[in-house]
């Protein structure tokens, strides 16, 4: 069976503004996170850049996608990093965090179960935290030694 170019123009026409819309609402949300940059960020990147060991990046499902993106990044610009799968931290991965290392936690809640286990151990090693989370008032922020604001109000798939 075949389908004409024409019968494929109503499903074009939703494909193209359906795209049109999520880069809108993806644009919107960047130049809001805008004025959020302060001190914070500006700390954390020179936390970073201070950091003697590895900057150890962790999340969990859709947040631990991009840290694991988050630390390839920093590897190609030179910076030591690795991705360390929370819920392997609490089964014995822990052992290869330092004290000279930094971890970046990012969990838009805050909240991640598995984030939150492991933060007696950081604690107890006392090495520097920088969270990305869209809760500052969660727990994951509050124990960060800096929280990114990583706050939105729509996903651009919703």
């Amino acid at each position: 069976m075949t389908t004409k170019s024409a019968d494929l123009r109503p499903v074009q026409s939703e494909t193209l503004k359906l795209a049109k819309q999520v880069l809108r609402q993806e644009a919107s949300a960047i130049m809001a996170i805008v004025s959020t940059i302060n001190d914070n960020f500006f700390n954390a990147v020179e936390l970073i850049l201070q950091t003697k060991g590895s900057v150890i990046v962790t999340g969990m499902g859709k947040p631990g996608y991009i840290a694991r993106k988050l630390s390839a990044t920093l590897m190609s610009t030179g910076t030591p990093a690795f991705y360390l799968h929370p819920a392997e931290a609490i089964h014995g991965d822990l052992s290869c965090i330092t004290k000279d290392d930094t971890i970046i936690a990012r969990s838009y809640s805050g909240e991640t179960t598995e984030i939150i286990n492991i933060l007696p151990t950081i604690k107890q090693i006392n090495i520097a935290l920088i969270s990305i989370c869209g809760n500052p008032l969660s727990t994951l922020a509050r124990f960060a030694t800096y929280n990114l604001n990583a706050h939105i109000t729509q996903e651009a798939c919703l």
